[in-house]
């Protein structure tokens, strides 16, 4: 089974989302306090360049084995189906994210609740545009 460069880039992203986002939401302290976490700055610099360097890294090997093809119709279609889904979804954590703040008033855990169901839409946009891809639409 043959994969193209569009395919393998959106695995790219997926990949690289859910092993850096995963780690951020593993490793910080979820302890209800007032305030935020003095090294959170820290934390989302190195997050958005372990992302970009391995989106980078991940690009140029998978360049390196397919020539990247030209978007054509197709491609928007399967992007424009993918991304009504992935604002559903969003609109859906952003009033779950409100109820949640209603109830807990913690500013931190609602920016991560943010955070969190926008790394998911983002993730299910990616793999939804693959299942496309793997369909024929």
């Amino acid at each position: 089974m043959d994969i193209t460069f569009k395919e393998k880039s959106l695995w790219i992203q997926i990949v690289a989302i859910t092993a850096m986002f995963g780690s951020y939401f593993l490793n910080i302290d979820y302890k209800i306090s007032d305030g935020f976490p003095s090294n959170l700055i820290s934390h989302f610099i190195w997050l958005i360049v372990g992302l970009v360097v391995l989106n980078i890294l991940g690009h140029v090997f998978a360049a390196a084995f397919n020539k990247p093809e030209n978007e054509d119709e197709r491609d928007k279609l399967i992007e424009l189906k993918a991304t009504r889904i992935k604002a559903f979804l969003l609109a859906s954590g952003m009033v779950i994210t409100i109820l949640a703040c209603l109830k807990l008033q913690n500013e931190f855990i609602t920016i991560n609740l943010l955070l969190l169901f926008l790394v998911v839409s983002e993730v299910i946009e990616k793999a939804i545009q693959i299942f496309y891809y793997r369909k024929g639409i």
